[in-house]
């Protein structure tokens, strides 16, 4: 049995592979992402699920199971919007709410925030828990054209991941109904 040299040995570049994964575990416990990395951005559907041009764009912050401070960010792109909006309404599925998954929103934290940073300000929030939908009245009608976003802020997530469809209908002022304007296809407790 002839001499090895060190990096010979059986046992070094397995010591060595599993001291690089330590090393990046603590890294990520240390170092972990800053809150704006957080937020995701749009699912990916293979097949199935929701027209391509009825898909609106979104980002999800502190999308875990139970977080308490989740962040539904819900943009309307201005092209969509072809008259001056005098109601909002956010739907979803009645599944987000049930006892046993346990979301929840905080209608007191909702606001409407346009591209610019401007805040839209809003006269009445209804939240019709039976209906699962979200009726957002501004004091002053949304110009045609307007890119916003709805923030939900200080949402608390299902216990469960699930794809929750959130649609957005409008009314137009001189309307006598509502609009769909689109869909929001969130994936929900998902990191």
């Amino acid at each position: 049995m002839g001499f090895k040299p060190w990096f010979l040995r059986k046992g070094f570049w397995a010591g060595v592979a599993l001291s690089a994964i330590t090393l990046v575990g603590v890294h990520a416990l240390i170092n972990p992402e800053p809150a704006q990395a957080q937020c995701r951005g749009g699912g990916f559907t293979l097949f199935g699920g929701v027209d391509r041009e009825l898909i609106l764009p979104y980002r999800l912050c502190n999308n875990e199971p139970r977080s308490g401070n989740a962040i539904y960010q819900l943009e309307v792109p201005g092209e969509r919007i072809i008259g001056a909006i005098i109601e909002i309404e956010v739907s979803y599925n009645p599944i987000f709410t049930q006892p046993f998954r346990g979301g929840r929103f905080n209608i007191d934290q909702i606001e409407v925030i346009q591209e610019d940073g401007v805040r839209i300000e809003l006269d009445d929030i209804v939240w019709d828990e039976d209906g699962s939908r979200i009726e957002l009245y501004p004091i002053e009608p949304i110009p045609a054209s307007t890119d916003f976003t709805i923030v939900l802020n200080d949402v608390y997530n299902p216990s469960r991941y699930q794809q929750n469809l959130f649609n957005l209908k409008v009314l137009y002022q001189g309307e006598p109904i509502r609009r769909i304007i689109g869909t929001w296809p969130l994936e929900i407790s998902a990191e």
